[in-house]
Order: C-alpha cells, then sequence, then structure tokens
C-alpha cells in the first residue's frame, strides 16, 4: 500500500456562511459537455466549510475550501462550466470572468488528478 498524499485544491477565494444550494434557474443544457465526479474513484465528507476526499486508486488525500465546497457539490450530480461559474457569481459576488477563470483553473485541477469525468 502506498502511503497517502494529501493535495491542497486552490481555488483562489474563500468565504464562509454561504448557502451551498445551486443557482436559482439553473437547468441542464441541452447539448452542452456536463462534468461530474467519478464516483467510482473518489470517496468525500464535509467537514466544517471545506471538503476532504480521498482518490480510492492514488490513495491520495485532497481537500476544497468553501468556494471549493460549492463547485463540489454540483459537480457531484453532474453539471455544466456555465453552470459553476454562475454559482460562484451568485455566491460570492464575484464578476463573471472571475468566476470562469476560477472555474477552469478548478477543473484544471480536478482533472489532472483524474477525479473528474465529462459526459453528455
Amino acid at each position: 500500500m502506498k502511503p497517502m498524499a494529501s493535495t491542497e485544491l486552490p481555488l483562489g477565494r474563500t468565504q464562509t456562511g454561504l448557502s451551498d444550494m445551486p443557482p436559482a434557474g439553473s437547468e441542464p443544457t441541452l447539448g452542452v459537455p456536463r462534468v461530474r465526479l467519478r464516483h467510482d474513484s473518489v470517496a468525500w465528507n464535509e467537514i466544517d466549510d471545506s471538503i476532504v476526499m480521498l482518490d480510492l486508486e492514488q490513495s491520495t488525500y485532497f481537500s476544497v475550501n468553501s468556494s471549493g465546497r460549492v463547485l463540489w457539490r454540483l459537480l457531484s450530480t453532474g453539471t455544466t462550466k456555465a453552470e459553476l461559474a454562475a454559482a460562484l457569481v451568485e455566491k460570492f459576488g464575484i464578476s463573471g470572468e472571475d468566476a470562469e477563470r476560477d472555474v477552469s483553473a478548478f477543473l484544471a485541477e480536478l482533472e489532472a488528478a483524474k477525479l473528474v469525468e465529462s459526459e453528455r
């Protein structure tokens, strides 16, 4: 068994005490690629304002802050990049451009760690 490593996935903005419900009016968009967690290889749990997850294949722990938690919960059921960005704008009052940049960086980290997959 390999020793477990720990990694903090960056998101760039942290804020606490905010609701984690999906943005109002967010509905599936036909033809737009969706992304979701790889449930077959990731175990996770919410602890305070963060999420801690274990990559079961690589024996690696990861954690995300409260803003990453908003995205993670949406990814658990499948979502689009646009829905993720809209959630950050709604929850944290950041610009759409900042939200899109943060979502792209967050997804790139998750994709590099093979924690998410695309679906149609």
